[in-house]
């Protein structure tokens, strides 16, 4: 009888921490900041704008979705390459090509170095030939492999033409655009990949965000999305 008694305790103590803890993250969601750009110039949003002004950005959805989704990572990030494999399929499907997200990523880290490393090179080719979001599974799973074997890698797969490849990562541009990427990285204040800047704004302009740091659960994400596609 005590055995039993002590199950229905830890039971009990166990679904009280599960609530407090879906509580919690649910409150962590829901907390936006709601400003008017045109009045707020200093504010993370204004930067975020300047950020996905640069070209070669890789972009999914309509232009016109109520939420834009910023998200910062690095290939080299094992949770970033997770928050791809495990959340992200789902949020293209509920949200992106439903027309109410627009996603843009910026691929940048902590490391200055790593903008030397040939898979962010390899990147902005592949963005160059409109495959980026083909081969982003790859860019992961290779992100580590010796640079020398890198090129060979990548452009062995189907989708990716290599003597193009091949061209691209000698043109200076590649760099330049890298080089800015670290710098805006910088400017944005990020502490770690990945980071995701959300908002929405209204026909009036204001402007409703908030930050998401890590890779969250997809109802995380969901909380984040639903709260902001709710609002007027």
């Amino acid at each position: 009888m005590n055995f039993i008694k002590s199950i229905q305790v830890a039971r009990i103590i166990v679904s009280i921490s599960f609530i407090n803890f879906t509580i919690s993250a649910l409150s962590r969601a829901s907390t936006l900041d709601t400003v008017n750009d045109s009045k707020n110039q200093n504010h993370i949003i204004a930067d975020v704008l300047k950020a996905i002004a640069v070209e070669d950005r890789p972009v999914l959805g309509d232009k016109d979705s109520p939420v834009t989704v910023l998200e910062i990572s690095s290939f080299k990030c094992t949770h970033c390459h997770s928050f791809h494999d495990n959340v992200f399929p789902a949020i293209l499907d509920q949200y992106i090509k439903k027309g109410k997200i627009r996603w843009i990523i910026l691929n940048a880290s902590d490391y200055q170095a790593d903008q030397y490393s040939k898979i962010f090179s390899i990147a902005k080719c592949i963005q160059r030939q409109g495959k980026y979001w083909d081969v982003l599974q790859n860019l992961f799973v290779n992100a580590n492999k010796p640079p020398s074997f890198l090129e060979d890698l990548i452009g062995r797969l189907p989708q990716v033409n290599s003597d193009d490849l091949g061209i691209c990562l000698t043109d200076r541009s590649i760099r330049n655009s890298i080089a800015l990427d670290f710098t805006k990285y910088q400017e944005l204040k990020v502490h770690g990949t990945p980071t995701f800047f959300v908002w929405r704004t209204d026909s009036k302009g204001k402007v409703t965000e908030t930050t998401v740091a890590g890779a969250q659960t997809l109802t995380y994400f969901q909380q984040v999305f639903d709260t902001l596609l709710r609002m007027p």
